[in-house]
């Protein structure tokens, strides 16, 4: 760690205060989970202040499990996958699972707005110490080792004020930005949804057609001089990919379920195989095939089509898509692919979604089934040409958006970097030195958190009567 000013000390994060993790209790205990004490997984980790759970456990599930009660103020973290380093700060007290290390801050020597932020600053590090392949993680060891750069008590608490002034300023911005995003994603949709209700070529077809009266904007009927059939009726095959482990680093490429999203095919999203390509006769992919995605963990994923582009060399497809070819030539591949992603088509495959096992998936039975509108081939050649046009349009934006939100996370984390080294905020000559605050703990508690290393927390806080989850006092930086 580089150099840092005068009345600062370089401590361990361990010495922040009395640092624990949690425990699950047993799921086949039918009395351990339910309405009691709230209960904090990683994926409930805000990086802010928690205001809400998903689950419970109740004083039997407490007490038969490694589970610890947590005060109010208690900064938690993730240890394990792909939320390592996401935060939190209690609002209520709860418990937490054995994927968060928590601490409870000891207030005499770190303000817990200092601390929480140093950590936010350190995610990439905890992020690059990660063990593991798919499912990386970090021991509490690690965490507890971490160097922190420690200022007087009083600095900690002007370089949090003005951190929550430029955050805020900071945070407006990005929240615009976000509204951007969320304006031309409903753009976008109601741009599919005219396209296959022949709302987006309604002018192209009345010059055409001489007055024919298309669909509405947002309805299920079709102009009258489309069809709508069975997908079915179209296709000359459609099939479930290749089971099989990928295991090489080079090899026969073949996608990941991810590389499907709807109208986009990433064909850099792959992974390898070291069998011959020989032994994959028939789940190879073709530009202009049709993927649909099988089964996912979000819902909103299954069943969405894309075209696969242009590409060459020999490409492979998992058994989590579907691969579709078309047997005619009155339907264009990129028609199908807009017609699956609104409108009644995509009606039909969102109500016909299961969910097994936390995996939403779909049959090819189900899309064999799904309503296809079908315009004349003339008129899907003049909505493709339309959307690419308008779309284009959404797409630089998106990046322009994209670019303005990366910039924003770099000045944050510039901001941060400031903050730690000591630049964000002047020192002042009359705040007591860390080593002087630590000398005068010591001798006032020898035995006390502020003045020996890595101890360990008791296993439950002092009990408390549990407030309401929903009325816990908000957290405030100084409090």
């Amino acid at each position: 760690m580089s150099e840092i000013p005068n009345g600062w000390a370089i401590l361990s994060l361990g010495e922040m205060g009395h640092w624990g993790t949690g425990g699950t209790p047993s799921r086949t205990n039918p009395h351990f989970f339910g309405a009691g004490i709230p209960w904090i997984k990683s994926g409930d980790l805000p990086d802010g202040p928690i205001r809400s759970t998903e689950e419970e456990i109740t004083l039997d599930g407490l007490e038969g499990s490694s589970a610890k009660r947590l005060p109010i103020g208690t900064v938690s973290m993730a240890l394990y996958g792909a939320t390592i380093g996401k935060l939190g700060i209690l609002t209520f007290e709860a418990t937490t699972n054995q994927a968060c290390a928590n601490v409870i801050p000891n207030s005499a020597l770190v303000d817990r707005g200092y601390l929480f932020n140093y950590l936010l600053s350190q995610r990439d590090a905890f992020i690059k110490q990660g063990q593991g392949g798919a499912q990386p993680n970090i021991s509490q060891g690690i965490v507890r080792s971490h160097p922190i750069p420690v200022p007087p008590l009083s600095e900690q608490r002007r370089i949090v004020a003005k951190l929550e002034e430029l955050f805020s300023e900071l945070d407006a911005g990005v929240e615009a930005l976000r509204r951007a995003q969320r304006r031309l994603a409903r753009y976008r949709q109601a741009l599919l949804q005219a396209a296959v209700t022949g709302e987006l070529t309604r002018e192209w077809r009345e010059r055409r057609t001489h007055g024919l009266k298309p669909g509405k904007l947002g309805s299920t009927e079709v102009p009258t001089n489309w069809r709508k059939v069975p997908f079915l009726e179209v296709i000359q095959s459609l099939r479930n990919g290749i089971s099989v482990k990928p295991t090489g680093q080079q090899g026969t490429r073949i996608l990941r379920i991810s590389s499907v999203r709807a109208m986009r095919v990433d064909l850099s999203d792959v992974r390898y195989l070291e069998q011959p390509a020989s032994d994959f006769d028939g789940f190879e992919v073709r530009p202009q095939d049709l993927l649909f995605t099988r089964y996912n963990g979000t819902p909103e994923f299954v069943g969405v089509c894309a075209m696969v582009p242009e590409f060459r060399g020999l490409l492979l497809y998992p058994d989590k898509l579907i691969r579709a070819r078309l047997g005619t030539d009155e339907v264009l591949p990129a028609w199908v692919q807009v017609a699956f992603s609104a409108g009644s088509t995509r009606e039909f495959i969102s109500k016909r979604i299961r969910t097994t096992a936390g995996q939403a998936g779909i049959s090819g039975g189900d899309l064999k089934k799904a309503p296809l509108p079908i315009p004349p081939v003339e008129e899907q050649h003049a909505i493709l040409a339309e959307l690419d046009r308008r779309l284009s349009a959404v797409e630089a934006m998106e990046t322009t958006i994209q670019a303005s939100l990366r910039r924003a996370e770099r000045l944050r984390q510039s901001i941060l970097e400031r903050a730690f080294r000591g630049e964000l905020v002047p020192q002042d000559p009359n705040d007591e030195p860390v080593e002087a605050l630590l000398a005068r703990l010591k001798a006032a508690a020898p035995d006390s958190p502020a003045t020996r290393r890595q101890r360990r927390p008791p296993k439950t806080a002092p009990a408390t009567p549990q407030p309401p989850r929903r009325r816990g006092r908000p957290w405030k930086v100084h409090a």
